[in-house]
């Protein structure tokens, strides 16, 4: 794989000359110091907006927000990048009163914000709603999407179908996985020689859930009540949270 060139000259420290004393080699020294402590800023610059670029900001993992006793907001142990990874060891983050829509911040310092910090990276960690004495309501917390594929299945055992010939079913998978991105979606039905299965209104499609429609085969229609009961199988493959 070919980078890019040429890349970025990084300065030289400047050679110590025999002879050199006093406060002319405390200058050059200050200075080769100097130019080493840049240098080393801009690789970690450098790499902080490449992970930025990349992924953004937000909860990798943990880090769950629940409502706390009075004007608090509970924090569970985790992970979030901010241009770097940040071990947070969990805590209670105290919010003012009266916030109809109160927002809360994490800093890349490890501390918490209710408004937003200066001088250190930050991204917005959820909202909140407070009134007088308490915390009413959480929003959303701000995660990022680790790359991880996964996929899930599960099997239905014993649906029935009545004489209309068809039903639809909604499959609810959000006790196994919630997805972040769905992808692919398959579906089999069996026995397979009376019903069939099919994937419907992917529009209505969420992260936990997908309808299907059973049908079953009009040769069987005539005798269906021998053929009422079928087991109904999935898999389901996307990107998801850890």
């Amino acid at each position: 794989m070919s980078g890019i060139t040429p890349n970025k000259t990084i300065t030289a420290p400047s050679d110590y000359v025999d002879g050199t004393t006093g406060s002319n080699l405390k200058a050059q020294f200050n200075n080769n110091q100097a130019t080493l402590h840049a240098g080393i800023q801009s690789v970690e610059n450098a790499l902080e907006d490449a992970m930025y670029e990349a992924f953004g900001s937000g909860v990798i993992d943990g880090m769950v927000a629940t409502i706390g006793t009075g004007l608090s907001i509970n924090i569970t142990p985790g992970y979030a990048l901010v241009g770097v990874v940040v071990d947070y060891a969990g805590g209670i983050v105290s919010v003012p009163a009266n916030q109809a829509a109160g927002v809360l911040y994490f800093a890349q310092n490890g501390n918490f914000y209710t408004s937003p910090p200066s001088e250190v990276a930050y991204f917005q960690f959820c909202t909140y709603v407070s009134d007088a004495s308490s915390v009413s309501a959480l929003g959303v917390t701000k995660k990022i999407l680790p790359c991880i594929v996964q996929t899930i299945s599960d099997t239905f055992p014993g649906l029935t179908v009545d004489e209309t010939h068809t039903l639809d079913y909604e499959i609810d998978h959000s006790a196994l996985i919630e997805f972040a991105i769905p992808g692919f979606i398959t579906v089999s039905v069996s026995p397979d020689e009376v019903f069939s299965v099919e994937h419907i209104n992917p529009e209505k499609d969420t992260g936990a859930t997908f309808i299907v429609r059973i049908t079953r085969n009009e040769e069987y229609w005539g005798d269906y009540e021998s053929y009422t009961q079928c087991d109904l199988t999935f898999s389901r493959t996307g990107l998801a949270y850890r």
